[in-house]
């Protein structure tokens, strides 16, 4: 019997994590983080979900998502489940490909947060920008390419993100002076708590702070920063970066190479395909 999709309210933000099977660090080639990227705006569009925030790790992708209906759908075809299942499984097919691999590349739930009030959400988003940070992957999160700091931080629309909260539209008159304010809310916030606990009681103090923030009946509505370009832009565009990189390369090492490690690898001038015998599990073992 078919398990039931799970139900959130329309417009509510949900926070999102999604790990990699067996902790395997999948994600530390920038052509697989485009193409999830890709990915994740393609099936927002199809399944009627607002994306707020994304980033990605090498292991791992948090996400703050807003359906656009409540409840679910009965035919399973709008909302934040169908939306993660489609996913999951696109991801799975191109990265087995990528990686001439078979198997699952992810874990078998996702799991899912609703946020249900302006600290929470506040909290949800500190927490999505400022994780590289909290991983050491860089010191600023700004300088990490895979998240969403440029659209929170300097008001620049990436073709992911299609909308924020409506909160931050009480920090400033203009897109500039909202993003500069929106910095300093969420590194305020960050340095206030560190941990993921501790964020929604400095996400409380912050909004204290500033009485423009406090009414937070108008939390679930969105301002547009940008829309995605669309699916054939967007394959026209991969297979442009496509061309550009070398020959495709097939190595099948018997564990997860880390980052910098130097691997025997096979040239070859074709898409390799996907080994039988070689699993997930394998690969990471």
């Amino acid at each position: 019997m078919p398990s039931r999709p799970r139900c959130f309210r329309a417009l509510e933000p949900v926070e999102i994590e999604l790990r990699c099977a067996w902790r395997v660090k999948l994600i530390d080639d920038a052509v697989v983080a485009e193409e999830l990227e890709r990915l994740i705006a393609f099936e927002a569009a199809r399944c009627q979900v607002r994306v707020l925030c994304v980033t990605i790790e090498v292991n791992h992708l948090h996400l703050v998502l807003a359906q656009e209906m409540s409840g679910h759908d009965a035919d399973r075809r709008l909302g934040i489940a169908p939306m993660m299942r489609n996913f999951e499984m696109r991801a799975t097919r191109w990265m087995n490909g990528h990686f001439s691999l078979s198997g699952r590349a992810w874990e078998r739930s996702y799991r899912s947060f609703p946020r249900g009030d302006a600290a929470q959400v506040l909290k949800s988003i500190v927490y999505t920008v400022m994780n590289p940070v909290k991983h050491r992957a860089v010191r600023r999160a700004e300088d990490y390419e895979f998240n969403d700091a440029e659209v929170y931080f300097a008001a620049k629309p990436n073709g992911i993100v299609t909308h924020v909260p409506a909160m931050w539209s009480a920090l400033g008159a203009t897109p500039e002076q909202r993003a500069k304010e929106i910095k300093k809310l969420i590194e305020e916030v960050w340095r206030d708590g560190s941990r993921s606990g501790s964020l929604v009681k400095a996400a409380h103090r912050a909004i204290a702070r500033r009485p423009a923030l406090r009414d937070s009946r108008g939390w679930a509505e969105t301002i547009p920063v940008g829309a995605w370009v669309g699916y054939d832009e967007a394959e026209k565009a991969r297979k442009v970066v496509l061309d550009r990189e070398r020959p495709f390369v097939e190595f099948q090492p018997r564990r997860a190479p880390a980052i910098g490690e130097v691997i025997q690898i096979r040239i070859k001038r074709v898409a390799p395909r996907p080994l039988a015998g070689a699993r997930w599990r394998d690969w990471h073992a």
